[in-house]
This record gives C-alpha cells, sequence and structure tokens, in this order.
C-alpha cells in the first residue's frame, strides 16, 4: 500500500468489511453536499447524551503526527446522513442545477 501522503484524498480504506476515512474522505462519498465540517458535526452530536443522533457515529482517533487522524465508518455516516435528511427539520438533497445564462429575450 502507498504512503497516506500519495494516496487521492478521496480514497476510503477497507478494513474487516467495513469502509473507514477521514471526515473529508467520507464527504466525498457523500456527495457534494456533505461537507467535512458536516461529518464532524454528526460526529460530535453523536457524543452528546439526548441527541438523536447520540452513538450512531463514532469516531475511532489514531494518535500520529500533528493531531492524529480521526476515523469513521462509511455506512455509519451514510445512516446519519438519511437520518437528517429524512426528519422533520431536515434537509433534503437537492439536485444541482447549473444557473442558467440570461438570454436576450429575458435581458430588459
Amino acid at each position: 500500500m502507498r504512503p497516506a501522503e500519495q494516496q487521492p484524498a478521496h480514497t476510503v480504506h477497507h478494513l474487516r468489511r467495513s469502509q473507514y476515512g477521514t471526515a473529508a474522505q467520507i464527504a466525498h462519498q457523500l456527495g457534494s453536499d456533505v461537507s467535512a465540517a458536516r461529518v464532524r458535526d454528526w460526529a460530535r452530536r453523536s457524543r452528546k447524551n439526548g441527541d438523536r443522533l447520540h452513538g450512531l457515529l463514532p469516531a475511532h482517533h489514531l494518535p500520529g503526527r500533528g493531531r492524529g487522524t480521526t476515523w469513521y465508518r462509511l455506512d455509519h455516516a451514510a445512516h446519519v446522513e438519511w437520518l437528517t435528511r429524512t426528519g422533520p427539520t431536515g434537509a433534503k438533497r437537492r439536485r444541482r442545477v447549473a444557473a442558467r445564462r440570461p438570454t436576450r429575450s429575458s435581458m430588459p
């Protein structure tokens, strides 16, 4: 296996039939409307007692250079994304549509 510096940022690692990745890698796999900050927010909410997401997205921190690396399971993150999108206040997934250029007939 190549060193981590040479692997593409979107590579998700397979360990024991489960796919693990950093917040950025998980966000890339889930789609363009999910950010790494959103994945970290889900993990933070997963640690809070009384939150709807409690215990659903455990984080696995490994010490290393700098502050180390935190890994998340892709299947857990996908489940949490589904829960947040189907909840009563969750944002529904939006299809990104390219902005239309104004036509001459629509210009004043």
